[in-house]
């Protein structure tokens, strides 16, 4: 098996965020690998930049953070992400992104595939070559998402998490009902990281979507992947709508399609696209879910002891192209035009 090789750096700037993008080419095996996975957690490995670290309570709230994880999760992978304090904005989250064909991810998660949520999922994914979001064979998903449903190859698990420290109260101890929650950022952005996200409307012309774009629904029941109007839910099914996805993004407002909506009347979640300040909100069994059916195992269901690894040369791709790209979170004043 070759390994990856970077090719081309590109850096792109749009009204609301800046893209960076690295290309690599690998070369992929397709072969059948059996092997018994041994039973251990998520773990995710933290650093941070002394500005972290020098902020009473934060280093801890973010451990706080990490445990949610790996205390739900035991898909044995482990991901490094690097916290860093950033001067604009809220949270944002610079990970990989991985292309490969939609049959070899759908195989893989049926592979995978251990809840009643997963049952349910995958019954409502066609088979076939092509995705049912976007007509193309393709799909994307991030470094970490790519490890937990088993590819190989040269993948890049790791990532990048900014924190703006000055706008965020750091431990739920002592609360400023004008900052954000650093625990809800956190986890907003770990979410990120390991696969949550949408290519809706993305402004550098990918047109095949992210894993959780399988699962967005208008309240009618059909698939939708538009940035036009205010109808688009997280679904397993198609008819049980657990969240609403946020639509107002673009290049005055900056949030992503991927979260939630968040028009600042309504009951704050982690997954907020804007974030509501004095509030303390936790995961709940949406975030849950969702990274549940993109691929995660939770604690208590045991992995599959015998993973077949198909990647995606099985339908005849023979490559991934990795991307690296930051989204942001904006504070709650982001909502009206700047």
């Amino acid at each position: 098996m070759e390994t990856a090789s970077p090719k081309t750096m590109l850096c792109l700037q749009s009204a609301n965020r800046v893209v960076r993008l690295v290309i690599c080419r690998s070369a992929l095996l397709v072969f059948a690998l059996f092997l018994v996975v041994p039973s251990r957690a998520l773990t995710i490995v933290a650093t941070f930049d002394s500005t972290i670290t020098g902020t009473p309570g934060a280093v801890d709230t973010i451990n706080q953070a990490i445990q949610v994880y790996e205390s739900t999760f035991s898909t044995p992978i482990t991901v490094s992400i690097a916290f860093d304090h950033m001067g604009s904005g809220l949270g944002q989250s610079t990970k990989a992104i991985y292309e490969t064909s939609y049959s070899g991810f759908l195989a893989q998660l049926q592979n995978h595939a251990t809840s009643a949520n997963d049952t349910t999922a995958l019954a409502h994914l066609p088979s076939g070559i092509n995705n049912p979001v976007t007509g193309t064979s393709n799909i994307y998903l991030t470094g970490a998402n790519a490890l937990a449903l088993g590819f190989t190859g040269t993948i890049d698990s790791s990532g990048t998490i900014g924190l703006n420290l000055n706008l965020i109260n750091s431990t739920r101890s002592s609360i400023n009902p004008g900052k954000y929650d650093l625990l809800a950022i956190a986890e907003h952005e770990i979410d990120e990281i390991l696969g949550l996200g949408s290519l809706v409307g993305n402004s550098l012309n990918l047109t095949s979507p992210m894993p959780e774009d399988l699962f967005r629904y208008d309240s009618s029941g059909a698939r939708t992947y538009t940035t036009v109007g205010d109808n688009a839910y997280f679904s397993i099914n198609g008819s049980t709508l657990l969240a609403r996805f946020n639509q107002n993004a673009g290049p005055y407002f900056g949030g992503d399609y991927g979260d939630w909506w968040s028009p600042g009347s309504q009951t704050p979640d982690v997954q907020d696209a804007f974030g509501t300040p004095g509030m303390t909100p936790n995961l709940s069994s949406a975030e849950f879910t969702a990274l549940d059916v993109i691929g995660y195992t939770l604690t208590g269901v045991p992995e599959p002891s015998t993973t077949a690894v198909l990647i995606a040369g099985a339908a005849g791709l023979g490559a991934v192209i990795g991307k690296r790209v930051r989204r942001s979170r904006r504070p709650a004043a982001d909502r009206t035009k700047a």
